[in-house]
């Protein structure tokens, strides 16, 4: 067998994907993310669309219960979290996504992270 592979670098840039619910106390945030990069050992499907398909579950259940009596504009126990769901870039080439993001918000201010 004989393969052959072409690749090519450029330099660019790639922009992280964030959103967060409408409800919840923005002094509580829950944040939950994966990488949309991936690396040749490590196919995609594994690292990280397992991940990063996760956060989107989670992110489409949450939007799915908005409309519902656990959703927004209802009573809820106080306080709640904002929830903030991310899809970082440049992971796999040294963390570039999150680092930015890290660095762009005031520290303490995610109370916890999946």
């Amino acid at each position: 067998m004989h393969i052959s592979v072409r690749t090519s670098t450029v330099t660019g840039s790639s922009p992280n994907v964030i959103a967060e619910t409408p409800w919840g106390d923005p002094g509580h945030v829950l944040m939950l993310g994966g990488h949309l990069d991936s690396v040749i050992d490590g196919p995609g499907s594994n690292d990280d669309g397992s991940g990063t398909m996760t956060v989107l579950g989670i992110a489409r259940a949450l939007a799915a219960v908005a409309g519902t009596a656990g959703g927004a504009g209802s009573p809820r126990p106080s306080p709640v979290p904002k929830v903030r769901v991310a899809f970082w870039t440049g992971e796999e080439i040294g963390l570039w996504g999150s680092r930015a993001y890290v660095a762009s918000v005031p520290a303490g201010s995610i109370d916890a992270y999946l």
